[in-house]
């Protein structure tokens, strides 16, 4: 029902219970036979028809003011997941109109936790403003607020109108970084933040380790001649070989990975594992490159080898921005996702790198046979090792959510076995679980040059 000034009026419910006492007693007037009241009656009955035409001008004129605010939400530009924080939405009214008894609503994104409902009623002045407050606790992800909603009606509420307002509003949010190991995992190693760790391992580098006699074929630049002196025998020097770990770390964000209750999903644990990986590679001083596959398509978003501080952050801002909520949690077709991981090997220089492939693969076994024979295959002849990690699923003692985590679960053991059956190195378990698992494994290779087989 619209009143000329182009915005939805609507006729509410105590309305049209208005206008149908006003029509009764116009009706009564009318067929009643005394004159004098007769008239009286269809005098209140044109009154109450002329009040509701002037609600009804009165509700079009809030409408209009309301067309005009403008709305400011003010939302923190990084957020961590599971940390609360308080949005603002300040409200700016440059008519003369007053908007009284104005219901504010905001529309946070659906997937975040809201302290109290965002609605407000207030009165916003007359060329002033207001703010509106509330808290919400965000989850992983890139999310977007709505368009604020304003309700104005006239003072019986026989008239109303429902507004948007304002713009929608992005809202990225990082992992949070799991405890990661302090402890020297071996004890031939030292933490060098920023820096390549020194190990063990004989090769180039510039730390000196030992002497050793003299074979043919030898660098005879690095022939001690004072050793030679003292003994008679020649010697070579030997370095310590600088042990760099070269780690890919991809994020699969297939729908089945969103199965479960926000905040207790895989991908949700499978972020937090990345970015505790990225948080002790960069302590180690190792090159990594993060990846992150989307639900859909071949398309990869990635980022570029880093060392240093730069790897936790470029990882986090990478889901943060990056990652989007499926609308369904239909597994991706076999063969997309087969093409999908044939791209991530691609990312990895050849010969020189390992990859960390976080997923569940779609939570089935024949997608597991399939990534065996084929993607492990393909990457051996790149010369790259392939890891995968299963982020368990968290239990959340919800009796309703928890029935379908169960089930779950057991296909994400049924999907491990199955690769570990077929000698891929496979680790399931929760983000801190794994993470203790690939960091000993980062301090083998650090010695070793080779990824072991997964013990746990």
């Amino acid at each position: 029902m619209s009143f000329g000034l182009g915005e939805a009026v609507r006729l509410t419910h105590r309305g049209r219970l208005f206008l149908a006492v006003a029509l009764t007693i116009g009706a009564a007037g009318i067929l009643y036979p005394e004159a004098r009241l007769s008239s009286l009656l269809l005098s209140s009955s044109l009154g109450l028809v002329a009040y509701a035409l002037l609600a009804a001008y009165v509700a079009s004129t809030k409408a209009s003011a309301a067309m005009g605010l403008l709305v400011e939400r003010r939302v923190p530009g990084m957020l961590v997941e599971g940390e609360p924080f308080e949005t603002v939405l300040r409200i700016q009214n440059n008519s003369l109109v007053v908007l009284d008894a104005a219901v504010v609503e905001d529309t946070p994104p659906p997937l975040f936790k809201t302290r109290e409902r965002p609605v407000a009623v207030t009165t916003i002045p007359a060329k002033g403003s207001v703010e509106i407050r509330y808290t919400v606790t965000p989850v992983i992800g890139r999310h977007s607020w709505g368009l604020v909603r304003v309700r104005v009606a006239d003072p019986l509420g026989l008239f109303e109108a429902v507004v948007p307002a304002g713009h929608s509003t992005e809202a990225y949010v990082q992992p949070r970084v799991p405890p990661i190991p302090r402890k020297r995992v071996l004890a031939t190693t030292v933490y060098q933040p920023g820096g390549a760790p020194a190990t063990r391992r004989r090769g180039a580098g510039v730390e000196f380790l030992e002497l050793r006699e003299y074979q043919p074929g030898d660098d005879i630049r690095l022939l001690e001649w004072k050793a030679y002196a003292r003994t008679g025998r020649l010697a070579v020097k030997v370095f310590e070989e600088e042990g760099l770990v070269r780690l890919l770390l991809a994020l699969d964000s297939s729908p089945t990975m969103f199965r479960g209750k926000p905040g207790y999903t895989s991908f949700e644990e499978g972020a937090r594992l990345l970015a505790g990986l990225a948080a002790y590679l960069s302590i180690r001083g190792d090159a990594v490159r993060t990846v992150l596959i989307p639900p859909r398509g071949r398309r990869l978003y990635y980022t570029a080898w880093a060392r240093g501080r730069r790897v936790l952050t470029y990882a986090r801002r990478l889901v943060a921005e990056r990652a989007l909520w499926p609308s369904s949690y239909y597994p991706r077709q076999l063969g997309e996702s087969l093409s999908t991981y044939f791209e991530v090997v691609k990312l990895a220089p050849r010969g020189q790198a390992a990859i960390l492939l976080i997923t569940d693969l779609g939570l089935s076994t024949e997608a597991a046979n399939a990534f065996a024979e084929k993607v492990v295959r393909f990457s051996k002849y790149w010369g790259v090792s392939v890891l995968v990690a299963i982020p368990r699923l968290l239990l959340s003692r919800d009796p309703w959510w928890d029935a379908e985590a169960l089930e779950i679960l057991r296909a994400q053991r049924m999907v491990a076995e199955a690769l570990s059956s077929l000698g891929v190195p496979v680790v399931h378990g929760s983000a801190e679980e794994v993470l203790r698992v690939v960091a000993s494994m980062s301090e083998y290779v650090r010695l070793t040059g080779v990824w072991r087989s997964v013990r746990r």
